[in-house]
């Protein structure tokens, strides 16, 4: 396990071959989720960034109390925590742009360089309370007889997984987790590709608890939905790049739609069983912010092979689906 996150990590030509499958025993993995707070703009300019106060506050009425303490003790926002901080554009202009918290003075941020391009007021920042894992590379890898075989928990961005290959594992892919007092948000910009997946178990998907990112077979993202969670601003998943990849023996690429953790989202499966989509509680936690849960999701050139399922895609998943090979698949993609 890495946690905490990381920047700049290359893992390579490990072997791990261990008899967990189905189990909370990963074999590489990435660990963190800490706060994330969200930062209007009110003005741009280079390196300084003017907040609008008025927007946080309004934010915080709708979604709930911030669990990190941005406020001082005469009740008035204090940002002097965020410096040297990592904060990341979420949503709108610069979307995936990363900085560094320089200084803090009132409502100005100054940051460590100029922004590439300039937020605007339609741009939604996001301060991690620990450092995201950026640009970590996973390859050549064989992984077998784990739980989820390569997976980034929490805050990831712009890493790659290239050239690994699993058996009888859980997942490759992201795994998101959503508590109430934080920005919403998940993984951006993952490149998931030329890997082999060997020997899941995708077939009766709700066959196999304690199932979920344990079970497997998947290229794929998984969120914990917690009670108390009411929403958030940030874009959920973008910019996912699957190409090449050959999955085989009941494996299976799946986006879309949450796996849940609450009694509300247990209780509506109660009532409508249809609900039930992938393996497990799930539901979709989409809202007028965020219509879809993945954005620039391109699925492309994968062979899947010798399985029930081929290509999962839940209703609220935007992406472009080209150049597939199916061979002895049951059902090919919906």
């Amino acid at each position: 396990w890495m946690m905490y996150g990381g920047n700049n990590i290359f893992i390579a030509r490990n072997e791990l071959v261990r008899q967990f499958w189905v189990s909370d025993c990963e074999g590489l993995l990435g660990h963190m989720w800490g706060y994330r707070i969200p930062l209007y703009v009110k003005l741009a300019d280079q390196n300084k960034v003017i907040l609008d106060i008025d927007k946080i506050e309004a934010y915080w009425v709708k979604y709930g109390k911030p669990d990190w303490q941005i406020r001082n003790e005469k009740g008035e926002y204090d940002f002097s925590l965020l410096k040297g901080n990592e904060v990341q554009i979420f949503k709108g202009r610069g979307l995936g742009l990363v900085n560094e918290v320089q200084k803090v003075s009132g409502d100005c941020l100054t940051f460590k360089k100029p922004w590439n391009t300039v937020p605007d007021s339609e741009s939604l920042l996001v301060a991690h309370e620990f450092l995201a894992y950026r640009n970590v590379v996973f390859t050549k890898n064989i992984i077998e007889d784990t739980g989820p075989a390569i997976m980034i928990w929490g805050h990831g961005h712009e890493c790659i997984m290239d050239g690994n290959s699993v058996a009888r594992t859980g997942l490759i892919g992201t795994y998101c987790v959503l508590v109430p007092g934080m920005a919403g948000g998940g993984c951006h910009f993952f490149q998931i590709i030329n890997n082999i997946i060997d020997q899941g178990r995708v077939r009766n998907i709700v066959q196999h608890p304690p199932g979920g990112r344990y079970a497997g077979g998947y290229i794929t993202t998984f969120y914990s939905v917690y009670d108390g969670y009411s929403g958030g601003e940030g874009l959920h998943n973008v910019g996912y790049i699957v190409r090449n990849n050959l999955l085989m023996n009941d494996s299976t690429i799946r986006f879309g739609n949450y796996k849940g953790n609450t009694q509300e989202q247990k209780n509506i499966i109660e009532k409508d069983p249809s609900r039930v989509y992938g393996d497990g509680f799930v539901v979709e936690m989409t809202d007028e912010n965020n219509p879809y849960e993945h954005l620039g999701l391109v699925i492309e050139e994968n062979t899947i092979r010798d399985s029930k399922y081929g290509i999962l895609l839940g209703s609220n998943v935007l992406a472009v689906v080209r150049a597939n090979g199916f061979d002895n698949v049951e059902k090919c993609c919906f």
